[in-house]
């Protein structure tokens, strides 16, 4: 049994992680589609990034100090891609309602023997066991099973999309939800991946190949497709707040944002904090497992940090009855982006609006903007600013 102890669940190994990977980020380039055992070829530091144990930020300033941006470009764009289908989603956000509504189909027997590791193709299932037993699966095999899943079984894309989000360690509506679809054909029109045995020995040439000639002659099908994708404005967060002092402080620590004392909550002074958990119960035992010491170590920090209380809410139900129960206190947070969180926390803050403040980061308020259209013109546009341009901390986001 595989686990998943290689993939930091705090920030102090988290920030090790990185400061060790970045030594030799220049080599990412060039060996970061091989896969290969331990995944070295990688930082592994997807999850910690996408429940901000450590930010965007962090890793490119830290990258940054050890090269040249001309020689870890490519990294530095893998970091930001998460960045682009967060900020393209905000701006088509019933792209991912559509997703939800379809996940819920119940699946083939074709799709549960899929999901179990049962494909009849070796490679495949064995990046199916490895996901399961560990939370975790190489970005290049993530295409080769969504293509072999999508093009060559010919199963429906967000069911297979929903089986990521819940074994996945780093799992992500945005970047989960818009990869699917573009290896679908669904988000560049024109344009979908197909899953050659050629390129899957070229770049991992030690895999198990039984049933895998059987690929090469598929055919890819793009999926119907009814989602809304009309744009929309993006929400207007603040990037910092001054409270009026008329009312106590409570502050919300949930599981998008987990590293909350360096963020632009960080000067605040907080009566308490509301420490909301991990409520996906149809997640995986190692996802679970790793989110909820993930979630114990940030509120270990933020306990230190502010020396307050802590009020734990299991989820957004319990967290909306203790605003009830406590109309006295003003709420702030940091505003969870497009996915399940983000559709219960606003659901409740909708209903005490009164209370509610939630601000953002300046990287998602500056950048988000430019995730317009594909992601090489988003990148042409934010890799001029400051952050990508000097080794110290500028503090601007400007381009």
């Amino acid at each position: 049994m595989r686990n998943s102890t290689s993939f930091p669940a705090t920030r102090t190994e988290a920030l090790s992680r990185l400061e060790e990977f970045a030594k030799g980020a220049k080599r990412y380039a060039g060996a970061r589609n091989f896969v290969t055992d331990g995944h070295t070829n990688v930082s592994r530091l997807s999850a910690a990034i996408r429940h901000r144990l450590i930010t965007e930020e962090e890793v490119v300033q830290c990258i940054l100090l050890h090269h040249d941006f001309s020689n870890v470009e490519k990294f530095l764009q893998e970091v930001c891609w998460r960045t682009y289908w967060k900020g393209w989603l905000a701006q088509h956000p019933k792209i991912w309602n559509h997703a939800v509504r379809l996940s819920v189909e119940p699946p083939s027997d074709l799709a549960q023997h899929v999901m179990i590791g049962k494909s009849g193709c070796d490679v495949m299932d064995d990046f199916t066991h490895e996901l399961i037993e560990t939370g975790y699966m190489h970005n290049h095999a993530r295409m080769w099973w969504a293509a072999f899943w999508l093009h060559h079984l010919k199963l429906p894309w967000a069911q297979g999309a929903d089986f990521f989000m819940r074994h996945l360690l780093d799992a992500d509506p945005a970047s989960n939800t818009l990869s699917w679809r573009w290896v679908a054909g669904l988000h560049t029109a024109g344009k979908s991946y197909l899953a050659r045995p050629d390129n899957i020995l070229r770049y991992h040439p030690h895999c198990r190949t039984g049933g895998l000639e059987n690929l090469t002659n598929t055919v890819a099908t793009i999926p119907d497709d009814d989602a809304d994708s009309t744009m929309q404005s993006l929400p207007q967060w603040p990037t910092e707040w001054k409270p009026s002092g008329d009312k106590p402080l409570g502050l919300l620590l949930h599981p998008e944002d987990l590293s909350v004392e360096m963020s632009v909550l960080k000067d605040l002074k907080p009566s308490l904090l509301i420490c909301l958990g991990y409520d996906e119960k149809n997640g995986s035992p190692q996802q679970r497992l790793w989110r909820q010491q993930a979630l114990a170590d940030a509120e270990q920090r933020a306990e230190k940090y502010y020396g307050v209380t802590i009020i734990r809410c299991a989820n957004a139900d319990e967290f909306s009855i203790w605003i009830k129960q406590n109309p006295q206190y003003d709420l702030v947070g940091m505003a969870p982006h497009v996915g399940s969180l983000a559709d219960a926390l606003y659901a409740v803050s909708k209903v005490h609006a009164q209370s509610f403040i939630w601000l953002q980061r300046p990287w998602d308020r500056a950048f988000f903007p430019a995730a317009k259209s594909g992601f090489f013109s988003f990148w042409n546009k934010i890799s001029r600013a400051e952050v990508f341009q000097s080794r110290q901390h500028q503090g601007e986001f400007a381009f």
